[in-house]
């Protein structure tokens, strides 16, 4: 019976793939990818398909290994966030690639093209980690365990390096980005460096599960630039060879220590360059003041257009997030309590001494709404007059996959009512007649600027999707009359300003290799962004009608998410430090002097960007073959085996699993061969997901005799064959369907047309 169970089980397991198995699967071909991916998303997977092949001779050639197996290749986008996965299995490697376009701002927003980044990474995983062992043992028992030696390496390693090759072949990614810059410099300053053990993951500091990529690449890049330009490959090459070795034995033998001494003297040498950044910066910085002190992550804040209150998202480790809305002006009663605290204190002791405070007193927000469990909000921003509040929640479609939505909370009636139904829209921004909202969508891996009406939710199209354009927060100017947003396109972010009446377009302009983020308007002809440039995120001003730029903020770490006031009183933004986002406060923005750029010696990178290195050449366009309909798919046959062994007897299972990558067709044939008395039979099990409705098969025979094992005839209660033998058989086909309906409730129906038959 054990075996029946264990049938049925491996075949209701969950497929690689997020989008159902029954959506119109198609697959296209290229010489070392099968590539496969739900109609509505061709367009990105043939444009990936195109440059995919040269990618990955890039990656070899850096990496130094080819990769021998073709690689199956899934496109999705079950989250709705930029990501992707490797699977290095020996023999049957897989690649996961979300479409989704990462925003400029995110840890991996500095691309020339987002496509290219990440098939260039996760294919840089695959030849990294899909390299066999030279030992013949390990070969040997390659069916069995068809893991690289690599796959030990602790993950610092393995994302690290990844990162390190992202960077070379695109010129971009990480580690040229301004942000690791940025987090490398702060941690390092406030002596917040990961130990040697919480590099590889850590998920009790903010930002602890990056650093494996961050920290990870720059110190492969210290340790690449001490030793030489082939360390990492014999690194790997060690890790690898016929003589098993630990990866701490690899690693001595090509750095001359262990990993975590020389960890030790890499964060040495970074806080150094970071504080020789803080000297040449301290008498210079202009990073106003500390508004409120928070932690973890806190969203990008509004303010209302007279400037008196600020709405954000409050997020904790451990507690549910919050929309919080504040009043902007000094909470005197607070600020009275505490006096009056110190004062009673000193009253009753006058020898103690009065505490230092140095950030303000904690803020009690005027109105706030609790997320629901799972239910994330982001991107909010106030209605016009501030009576209400738009953000966008991420709400599961039928099959579990999740799409953002926005969402109307009116802050007097504490009600909360749903604008759009999978709309896909996010970022959005009303316009200054509160009608409707400008908002981005990003749908089947194409990005477009859109219009949502915010009385039936309706969508517009404003601009047309694109795989090869991204466009990101987009903010009504106060006019009404212009649209400022992002757009990434011919390799970088640039600044754009979209006329309403007419729909002509205008780019600002900002240095070639800066990035630029998160635009916000003071009034009709002031602009604000984030610019990243030289390793620094900070906050600039545009003067539209004079055409001219000037850096308004310089910070240790960043300044991000600028926040005018309508009235012009005071720039709201965040701040980063180790342990998350801070709120920071400008008072009278425009009448602020811009700052005058201070040259750092490249020499301090990574403390600093390292020097913009020469782009390599975009990726070889190819030609490719026409798809084809996925049908059942590519049935892949493994063995599978098992067993246990017991004092009175012992059992071995063999059998032969089929299935293909996105799970639309599964079988199992297995056999169980018993000791004496122990369970023998076979089972045959498959399962079709290729329509709403799943249907399953199953035959199965089993023989138990009890009686007949060791030692049974001297038990105390008689071992009779009618009580504990068994010989069944039996034949099952039954059909179930499934769906989401709504964010925790899941409609589930199934019957069996030919139920299990034992004979008597």
């Amino acid at each position: 019976m054990r075996l029946r169970y264990f049938a049925i089980l491996l075949l209701l397991s969950l497929p690689l793939s997020a989008q159902a198995p029954d959506a119109e699967w198609r697959t296209v071909e290229t010489e070392s990818f099968r590539i496969h991916y739900p109609q509505p998303w061709e367009d990105w997977a043939l444009y990936a398909a195109a440059r995919i092949e040269d990618a990955q001779r890039r990656v070899e050639r850096e990496v130094g290994w080819e990769i021998e197996e073709k690689i199956d290749v899934l496109v999705m986008d079950p989250f709705a966030v930029a990501n992707g996965s490797a699977w290095p299995f020996l023999g049957w490697p897989r690649m996961v690639l979300w479409t989704n376009p990462p925003s400029p701002e995110s840890v991996i927003g500095a691309n020339r093209d987002w496509i290219e980044l990440l098939t260039v990474h996760e294919i840089a995983h695959l030849a990294h980690l899909l390299r066999p062992s030279r030992n013949p043992l390990r070969r040997a028992l390659q069916p069995l365990l068809p893991l690289s030696p690599i796959a030990t390496a602790p993950r610092w390693a393995t994302e690290g390096y990844a990162t390190v090759i992202e960077g070379e072949l695109t010129g971009t990614g990480r580690p040229n980005s301004d942000f690791r810059a940025a987090v490398l410099r702060r941690w390092a300053q406030q002596g917040r460096l990961p130990s040697y053990a919480a590099l590889n993951s850590d998920r009790t500091t903010w930002m602890g599960m990056s650093m494996a990529y961050l920290v990870g690449s720059a110190y492969l890049e210290w340790l690449r630039d001490r030793e030489g330009e082939d360390s990492l490959r014999n690194l790997w090459a060690r890790l690898t060879a016929r003589e098993t070795r630990s990866f701490e034995a690899a690693f001595s033998g090509v750095f001359g220590d262990g990993p975590q001494a020389l960890y030790r003297r890499f964060t040495a040498e970074l806080t150094a360059r970071a504080m020789d950044v803080e000297t040449a910066l301290e008498p210079h910085l202009r990073e106003g003041e500390l508004w409120q002190d928070l932690s973890w992550t806190t969203g990008a804040p509004d303010v209302t257009e007279d400037g008196t209150h600020l709405v954000t998202v409050l997020r904790k480790r451990g507690h549910p997030s919050i929309i919080a809305v504040y009043e902007t002006a000094p909470d005197e009663k607070a600020q009275e309590k505490d006096r009056e605290r110190i004062a009673k204190m000193l009253e009753r002791d006058p020898d103690d001494v009065a505490p230092v405070r140095r950030r303000p007193l904690p803020r009690e927000p005027e109105y706030q709404r609790v997320a629901m469990d799972g239910a994330e909000p982001s991107d909010v921003r106030f209605l016009p007059g501030g009576k209400g509040v738009l953000f966008v929640r991420f709400e599961p479609d039928s099959d579990g996959v999740l799409h953002p939505d926005l969402y109307h909370w009116e802050l007097a009636a504490e009600s909360v009512r749903r604008v759009t139904q999978i709309g896909d829209v996010r970022d959005a921004d009303p316009a200054p007649d509160g009608s409707r909202a400008v908002a981005v969508r990003n749908r089947h891996g194409k990005s477009q600027l859109v219009l949502v009406d915010l009385a039936t939710g309706g969508i517009e199209p404003l601009t047309p999707p694109s795989v090869v354009t991204t466009v990101a927060s987009p903010r009504w100017s106060p006019d009404g009359k212009s649209i400022a947003f992002v757009e990434h396109s011919a390799g970088r972010w640039r600044l754009m300003i979209r006329e309403i009446q007419d729909g002509a377009t205008r780019e600002l302009s900002v240095a070639e290799n800066a990035l630029v983020a998160q635009p916000a308007w003071g009034d009709a002809n002031t602009l604000y962004a984030l610019v990243g440039e030289a390793g620094f995120l900070e906050i600039h001003r545009f003067d539209l009608s004079a055409g001219t730029s000037s850096q308004l903020t310089r910070s240790l770490g960043a300044a991000l998410a600028p926040a005018p006031a309508g009235d012009g009183s005071a720039l709201y933004f965040l701040s980063v430090d180790s342990d998350g986002l801070d709120l920071r406060k400008l008072d009278a923005p425009l009448q602020l002097a811009g700052i005058e750029p201070i040259a750092l010696d490249p020499a301090l990178a990574p403390a600093i960007r390292p020097q913009t290195p020469v782009p390599p050449a975009p990726l070889e366009v190819e030609q490719v073959a026409e798809s084809r309909e996925y049908g059942i798919g590519r049935q892949e046959i493994r063995v599978q085996t098992g067993g246990g062994y017991f004092p009175s007897t012992a059992n071995f299972e063999v059998g032969l699993s089929a299935s293909d990558v996105v799970g639309r067709f599964s079988s199992l044939l297995l056999a169980e061969i018993g000791g004496t008395g122990d369970e023998t039979g076979y089972a045959l099990a498959s399962a079709w997901r290729g329509w709403p409705v799943e249907v399953r098969g199953h035959i199965f025979t089993a023989e138990h005799e009890v009686s007949r094992q060791s030692g049974c005839e001297s038990t105390i209660v008689a071992c009779s064959d009618d009580f504990y033998d068994f010989d069944r058989q039996g034949a099952e086909i039954a059909l179930s369907w499934s769906r989401f309906a709504g964010r925790t409730l899941r409609l589930t129906a199934g019957c069996a047309l030919l139920p299990l038959l034992f004979p008597p």
